[in-house]
């Protein structure tokens, strides 16, 4: 039997920024010359951008669209139509006389699916190559000729889909944390600060709503189309254009400035309910994907948590210890996740935490440490590149969020070429007040 448990977040408001500098250049071991995953990237007429991943030793093809719009774009009462249409998105369209998901199983495709990011909403399939043109027409389908088809019955399903989903996920701890971290560390107002599957707009919406935000956000200038497999890069672009080209063209959104959430100090934020653990989580507001700090970060949390785990555990004050980051477009986040035994105290561990967090920024990881975060990192970008649908979501996402799709190599080389000499750059990992430490 689960008991009551709680969690604690403390939330360091400061931002945090790189804990290693930028060295020589990296060994070619470290950071080949040669793409970590090539690409041909086209740019149509009306705005849509393609990238073409060529693997010919792939037994199938992966197609991925992503479309420029999530729940930080919310205005006033859209609060959750991100995610509501993204339901609606495999209604019926104009060429299509029964549902998307049906469809999709009816021609073989396998793992589709679809989600809504904090920065974007993506739609994604795997078939067999023969398949590709028919994947391809569907997507052109969805982007301009759902609006004439999409009935109240569909919104209605829709709506009870979206509640369903949340009533499933509102027990999940990890995600009463998420909800918790992002409410307490943004200001209101800020775009990540309000986290919700199912907000009362999405109940308040009508069909008129859903399809202005269609109007607004679907189409060809706010997308990113991914192909990737045993494929033609200059066949497949032929084929994109046959099918998108018509669509009409408007100008791509402007990009969003960062909006990192500084502050003074922290707060603290306290979750009750049924938990199989005590938990205690420390985060920091960080800059966001694409920059040398986010990098710079990504690879300082494993070697910060592991200092944690090694003196908790020591101590019988921790069963587990992780440590990470996840940049975003107008901003990231670094975490340390703790979950205690019954009968810890919690602000013995957060001190803990922060003297551990304030030795490393002062000193900066060992040269045992740094290489182990080096192939730690790149083990897990491997474990990403694996499969067609990792190297998709990879070029997608660089290339929505910073324009490049070879923004992947820049942060591949980042890594490799980082040093243990942060300097002044590490003590601006306490910049703004570290509770057990400069408070």
């Amino acid at each position: 039997m689960r008991m009551l448990r709680d969690t604690t977040l403390v939330m360091a408001l400061a931002a945090a920024h790189a804990c290693f500098a930028a060295g020589d250049a990296p060994r070619a071991a470290d950071a080949p010359d040669t793409p970590a995953v090539p690409f041909e990237r086209f740019a149509l007429p009306n705005g849509l951008t393609l990238i073409v991943h060529e693997d010919d030793g792939a037994a199938a093809v992966h197609v991925r669209m992503f479309y420029h719009v999530a729940e930080k774009d919310a205005g006033p009462g859209q609060r959750g139509h991100a995610h509501l249409f993204e339901h609606l998105a495999f209604s019926r369209t104009e060429g299509l006389d029964r549902r998307i998901w049906d469809f999709l199983e009816s021609v073989g495709a396998r793992d589709y699916d679809a989600n809504s990011r904090l920065d974007y909403t993506q739609f994604f399939a795997t078939a067999d190559v023969e398949v590709l043109d028919t994947l391809l027409w569907l997507e052109a389908q969805r982007m301009a000729h759902l609006a004439s088809a999409i009935t109240e019955d569909d919104m209605r399903r829709s709506q009870a889909e979206v509640r369903r989903e949340a009533e499933r996920l509102a027990p999940v701890p990890d995600l009463r944390i998420l909800k918790a971290t992002l409410e307490h560390t943004y200001p209101a107002g800020h775009p990540y600060a309000a986290f919700d599957i199912a907000p009362p707009d999405v109940d308040a919406a009508t069909l008129r709503d859903a399809l202005r935000f269609y109007e607004r956000h679907y189409h060809p200038g706010n997308a990113v189309l991914v192909v990737v497999g045993n494929v033609d890069a200059e066949a497949v672009r032929a084929s994109v254009e046959a099918r998108f080209g018509s669509i009409a063209g408007r100008p791509p959104r402007a990009r969003v400035e960062p909006r990192i959430a500084r502050g003074e100090g922290t707060r603290r934020a306290r979750i009750e309910g049924v938990l199989r653990d005590r938990r205690l989580r420390v985060v920091w507001n960080t800059p966001g994907w694409g920059t040398a700090d986010a990098d710079h970060i990504a690879l300082a949390m494993p070697s910060i948590a592991a200092r944690v785990r090694e003196r908790l555990m020591a101590d019988g004050l921790a069963a587990q210890v992780d440590g990470g980051s996840d940049p975003r477009e107008l901003g990231g986040q670094a975490t340390l996740d703790v979950r205690a035994p019954a009968g810890a105290d919690l602000a013995v561990i957060e001190r803990a935490v922060h003297e551990e967090v304030a030795r490393f920024a002062a000193d900066g990881p060992t040269a045992t440490e740094l290489e182990e975060a080096k192939a730690a990192h790149r083990s897990g970008i491997d474990q990403a590149l694996a499969d067609l649908a990792g190297r998709a979501e990879l070029l997608g996402v660089a290339e929505l969020l910073s324009g490049d799709p070879g923004q992947i190599d820049t942060m591949l080389r980042r890594i490799a070429n980082a040093t243990a000499e942060g300097g002044a750059s590490r003590e601006k990992l306490l910049e703004g007040g570290v509770p057990g430490i400069s408070d």
